[in-house]
């Protein structure tokens, strides 16, 4: 992980009868990596693994390797996501693998 690259930012637009609108500026989630990820994993132990998919390039292409790692040792696993930037075969993967999935799409 690059030190120098700011966290990364959302500010969500809420208006009556509307949809959610999202401007997002993704900054250090795109350079994690999954052995960044894992190491964080292992050092936490969670008791529920979240991965919101979408951002994250190389822990998008190896969510499923995560979940099943997670599940391994007993954590619940949920998945969050919308079908943009491209990725739909890989979140598609990760859906099969994750207990409970929650999706931003119509």
């Amino acid at each position: 992980m690059r030190a120098e690259i700011p966290t990364g930012t959302k500010i969500v637009l809420v208006r009556a009868g509307e949809d959610r609108r999202f401007l997002s500026f993704h900054g250090a989630n795109e350079s994690l990596g999954f052995k960044d990820v894992l190491d964080i994993y292992d050092r936490v132990m969670p008791e529920v693994l979240y991965l919101a998919l979408g951002v994250t390039g190389e822990v998008d292409a190896r969510a499923g390797d995560l979940l099943k790692i997670a599940q391994a040792h007993g954590v619940d696993t949920v998945v969050d996501f919308s079908l943009s930037g491209g990725k739909v075969p890989t979140i598609l993967q990760a859906v099969k693998e994750a207990e409970v999935v929650h999706c931003n799409c119509r």
